[in-house]
């Protein structure tokens, strides 16, 4: 404090042995999605301070963005989850605080929650307090899984193919399981009819639709009625939903001809003229 006369005032001798520089993100963890201000992709605003500010002339801090799990770019197309644009914060004498910001992708690919590293590069002689990673929380909801088959096959078809589909891409490879199950009204019987099959099969990331499933069909020489059986998703990873479309059937249509047999029951035999057109049997 300073007395002069009957005033005083008080006085900030600022420290110019060593500063030191901080930096910190809000909010962090950022949601992808729209922002409370309304924005459909929100901003994050990075805040350095500098301790004690200089009393004259400037100090220059490079900052950069680093991908982590997240992937940048200059503008937000593609896969890009966030705007990755480097600079240089400029402290004039006095200045405590310097802020700066970046934009995220509000996307709608059910993904991960991704991460990127924000860096300061004071000069020597300015204690830097370390590096921060920002975490970006993804909003979207699991795709559903599906499965699609061909409405009828013929008993000769060899193999029966099903695919498991997904409603959006993902941005997680999915593993589905999946198992044959019987149909109706007539439920074609495993093992005679088809084989049981049951396995995984991964929808790989960015992909909508699995490779073939292949159920094989036995071609016997029964005379039959069109017999149905079906694929089903039994679980699927990542919390993608099994709850609808999740079986799919299939109706095998018989290739073996029926015989029709004629007995005759009375008279005991019949005679035919010769002259005749046709004949009634009674």
């Amino acid at each position: 404090t300073i007395t002069r006369g009957s005033e005083s005032h008080l006085a900030t001798i600022l420290n110019d042995d060593g500063r030191t520089i901080t930096v910190s993100a809000a909010p962090n963890p950022v949601i992808e999605g729209t922002d409370p201000s309304g924005n459909s992709n929100p901003f994050v605003t990075f805040t350095a301070q500098l301790f004690p500010a200089l009393k004259t002339g400037t100090l220059n801090v490079p900052y950069t963005l680093v991908d982590g799990t997240a992937t940048g770019g200059t503008t937000l197309t593609g896969t890009v989850d966030y705007v990755n644009t480097g600079g240089t914060l400029q402290f004039a004498a006095f200045d405590t605080t310097k802020t700066f910001t970046t934009t995220i992708a509000a996307d709608s690919l059910y993904e991960n929650n991704e991460n990127f590293v924000v860096s300061l590069s004071p000069p020597s002689g300015v204690t830097y307090s370390g590096a921060i990673t920002v975490t970006i929380t993804d909003d979207d909801v699991p795709p559903t899984v599906c499965v699609t088959s061909t409405a009828n096959v013929p008993e000769s078809v060899g193999n029966a193919p099903f695919y498991i589909t997904l409603s959006a891409p993902s941005g997680k490879a999915t593993i589905v399981s999946y198992t044959t199950v019987a149909g109706s009204p007539n439920a074609a019987t495993a093992g005679s009819d088809y084989t049981t099959t049951a396995g995984t099969v991964t929808i790989a990331i960015g992909q909508t639709t699995s490779t073939v499933i292949n159920v094989p069909v036995n071609d016997d020489s029964t005379p039959e009625p069109t017999e149905t059986f079906g694929l089903q998703a039994t679980s699927a990873t990542n919390g993608d939903s099994t709850t609808t479309c999740n079986t799919a059937y299939t109706n095998i249509n018989d290739n073996d001809g029926h015989t029709i047999n004629l007995v005759l029951v009375s008279p005991a035999s019949t005679t035919v003229n010769e002259g005749n057109s046709g004949f009634t049997v009674l």
